[in-house]
């Protein structure tokens, strides 16, 4: 299984903006408004994980719910796929729940089966 550490709300602001853009003074070292999505612990942008559904989560709830690089964080915005966990094959959802707030993947490579979900319990 990949384990990759995932990019933070920083990260990605780096990579749409320019050095100049990302000043303290314009808010990167501000407290993100509702802190972690499960825990609610204070976050800035510098600890704040990108999760599935556009949720932010600190370190220690990420889990394998974030997105290891920009690219597949857009990729997953534009198209809803995920590179597998497992082998990093492209995979679309296989379930969405009816309330929307989850999807099931399964790679039919490898069978490495995941669950996204924006509940504290999965």
């Amino acid at each position: 299984m990949m384990h990759l550490t995932p990019i933070t709300l920083f990260d990605y602001m780096s990579a749409l903006t320019t050095p100049r853009d990302l000043h303290p003074s314009r808010g990167c070292d501000a407290p993100v408004t509702g802190g972690c999505e499960r825990c609610h612990t204070a976050i800035t942008p510098h600890d704040a994980y990108l999760a599935r559904f556009g949720t932010l989560r600190c370190r220690d709830c990420i889990g394998t719910d974030g997105f290891a690089t920009v690219a597949d964080l857009e990729l997953f915005r534009q198209t809803g796929t995920l590179p597998c966990s497992g082998c990093g094959q492209p995979i679309q959802p296989a379930q969405i729940s009816p309330d929307g707030t989850s999807c099931t993947y399964h790679c039919p490579t490898c069978g490495t089966t995941a669950r996204y979900t924006t509940s504290a319990v999965a």
